[in-house]
């Protein structure tokens, strides 16, 4: 598990922050419709399946599928009102199948 909402050590992981994103754009509309297909991409180059659940206005709900092990976790990204930064939080949902 990953977030940036949990200060426990091996979980906390930094808020992102898009300030100085490469688009110059400071409105969180721009930056979601950047962020989904780059997730995707990343998901695909990985081997990896991902399917958004949910997106509504600030919010994102993904849940990515391991290409080797079927492993489901799912993702949860929040663009921060008044502010530059994406809060997540990425879990696993199912362990992952042991090879023999």
């Amino acid at each position: 598990c990953a977030s940036s909402q949990d200060d426990t050590p091996g979980v906390f992981a930094e808020p992102w922050d898009y300030a100085e994103a490469p688009n110059n754009s400071l409105d969180y509309n721009d930056q979601m419709r950047l962020l989904v297909p780059a997730i995707e991409l990343v998901s695909r180059k990985r081997g990896d399946e991902v399917k958004v659940l949910v997106q509504n206005d600030r919010y994102l709900r993904v849940v990515f599928a391991d290409g080797k092990t079927g492993e489901k976790s799912s993702g949860e990204f929040y663009f921060t009102e008044n502010d530059t930064t994406v809060q997540f939080r990425v879990g696993t949902l199912t362990p992952a199948l042991k090879s023999n």
